[in-house]
């Protein structure tokens, strides 16, 4: 069974003198079956309804999705990542 897992990455510092770090957290799960452009579309919503000021369901989304090879990047900085992920039954 096969998942799209979203997390949303950022960077951070746990102290204001201390070293820059990458997080990631998960964000959703969509199901494996949906089309990289339908995975795109949602993540660029869910994107836009965190970050977007004044975003609404008729808005027009500011952030448009990247895709990679096996990815999809929404964001800059946080930013979303979707990525397929395999699994063996």
């Amino acid at each position: 069974m096969n998942v799209w897992i979203v997390t949303r990455f950022r960077f951070e510092r746990e102290d204001p003198t201390g070293p820059i770090t990458g997080r990631s957290d998960e964000v959703l799960r969509l199901p494996g079956e949906m089309a990289p452009d339908e995975v795109a579309v949602i993540v660029e919503h869910e994107y836009a309804r965190l970050y977007q000021r004044g975003f609404t369901e008729t808005s027009v989304v500011e952030e448009r999705a990247t895709a990679f090879a096996d990815e999809i990047w929404v964001g800059h900085e946080p930013r979303f990542r979707a990525r397929l992920v395999k699994k063996e039954d």
